[in-house]
């Protein structure tokens, strides 16, 4: 699965903070840009396989920490940004006069939190993918066809068994955010 940058794909909350932070980034002449937001969950299960099942990635080094349905990227609420060198290559390095810190600073500022262990991950503050999958917390409100029509679509391709992938153990997907919104129906 190709890695997906398409803003639609973002919940709305999300995406107004991060449209800030670009805005933020690119005034300050900071040359990082959005990598990875919305996440499938079969590419987070591929990334969280990597270094962990033989055969993928460079055995020990993990890509990433969660397996599907464990990172905010599958609920469109976090976006990896990965700097840009002279020619526009991307690089995970920061460039000469550029600092990790100076990025953190910048997404603070607009309200987003950073992960100390993933740098370039920025995600909405205050609510876990998780949390969102256990039940414990309604999925944020606001959220707009385009992110509902990508994100239920998601949910019913993976279905809400728990699944093996790469020889990992991946967590079912979430409640339908349709089904999750609505209000419960009071007998009458």
């Amino acid at each position: 699965m190709p890695r997906d940058v398409d803003r639609a794909h973002l919940h709305p909350a999300f995406r107004a903070l991060n449209d800030q932070l670009q805005a933020e980034v690119t005034a300050a002449g900071i040359p990082i840009a959005p990598f990875e937001m919305w996440r499938d969950p079969n590419r987070q299960a591929y990334l969280y396989a990597e270094g962990r099942t033989g055969g993928i990635g460079t055995p020990g080094h993990h890509v990433t920490f969660e397996s599907a349905w464990c990172s905010l990227h599958q609920f469109g609420l976090a976006c990896d940004w990965v700097w840009r060198d002279a020619s526009g290559a991307w690089s995970w390095a920061p460039p000469s006069g550029f600092t990790w810190d100076q990025f953190h600073a910048l997404a603070a500022k607009v309200g987003l939190v950073y992960l100390n262990f993933e740098q370039p991950h920025v995600q909405l503050a205050g609510i876990s993918a998780r949390d969102i999958l256990a039940g414990k917390v309604p999925y944020p409100p606001g959220g707009d066809d385009s992110w509902e029509q990508n994100i239920e679509a998601a949910i019913v391709a993976w279905g809400r068994s728990p699944k093996v992938v790469d020889g990992q153990q991946n967590a079912g997907a979430p409640p339908l955010p349709s089904a999750a919104m609505k209000p419960p129906v009071v007998a009458a």
